[in-house]
C-alpha cells in the first residue's frame, strides 16, 4: 500500500499530464513511484525530466546506463528499482553476466570492460560519498568529462530515487514481481 496513497489519474494534478502522457506514448501504464510521489507535483515533474534525460539524451550509451542503475539498485538493496531496471537492460542489450556482475558484492573482473569496471567503481564510491581522486582519474581515462558528470549525475538522481521509494514505501507493482531479484 504505501505510505502515501497512490494518485489515480483523476486525482493528479494537471502539472502531471504530460509526465503520465508519457509513460502512455511509451505503451505502459504510469509506475506506482510516480502515483505516489505525485502528491509532490512540481518535484514529480522535474524528477522525470532528469528521468527522462538520462534514458534519452545522455551522451553514454544505453546498456551502460541500466549497469549503473542496476549496480546502485543493488547497493540500495531496492528490489523496486532493480526490478523495473533489469527488462530495461535486457531490452537494450546488456548480457546477462554484466546483469550478474551489476549484482555481485565485489564486481568481477572478467564480465566487464575496463571502462565498465571504472564506471562501476565511481558507482561504488559516489554511492558510498567517498568518490577519491583515483577512482576519477581512472574514469576519465575512458569517459570524457560529459560523460563522467553523466555516470555521476544518474548515480546521484537513483539515489534520489531510492530515498523517496523507501520513504514512501513504494510497493512493486504485480506485473514486476517475479522478475530475477538482484
Amino acid at each position: 500500500m504505501g505510505r502515501s496513497p497512490a494518485l489515480s489519474d483523476e486525482e493528479l494534478d494537471p502539472v502531471l499530464a504530460d509526465v503520465f502522457g508519457s509513460f502512455r506514448s511509451e505503451g505502459r501504464k504510469p509506475i506506482s513511484l510516480y502515483r505516489h510521489f505525485a502528491h509532490a507535483p512540481t518535484l514529480l515533474a522535474g524528477f522525470h525530466a532528469t528521468g527522462q534525460a538520462i534514458r534519452y539524451r545522455t551522451a553514454l550509451d544505453r546498456p551502460l546506463v541500466e549497469l549503473i542503475i542496476l549496480r546502485l539498485a543493488h547497493l540500495l538493496g531496492s528490489q523496486y528499482e532493480w526490478l523495473h531496471h533489469i527488462a530495461f537492460a535486457r531490452a537494450v542489450g546488456l548480457a546477462e553476466e554484466k546483469i550478474a556482475a551489476a549484482a555481485e558484492e565485489t564486481v568481477p573482473q572478467d564480465a566487464l570492460t575496463d571502462a565498465e569496471r571504472a564506471a562501476l567503481r565511481a558507482v561504488d564510491e559516489v554511492h558510498a560519498v567517498a568518490l577519491s581522486d583515483e577512482a576519477f582519474a581512472v574514469l576519465t581515462r575512458f569517459f570524457t568529462m560529459r560523460e563522467a558528470a553523466e555516470i555521476i549525475g544518474i548515480v546521484a538522481h537513483y539515489e534520489a530515487v531510492g530515498r523517496v521509494l523507501q520513504a514512501l514505501d513504494v510497493p512493486i507493482e504485480p506485473e514486476y514481481r517475479g522478475r530475477d531479484q538482484a
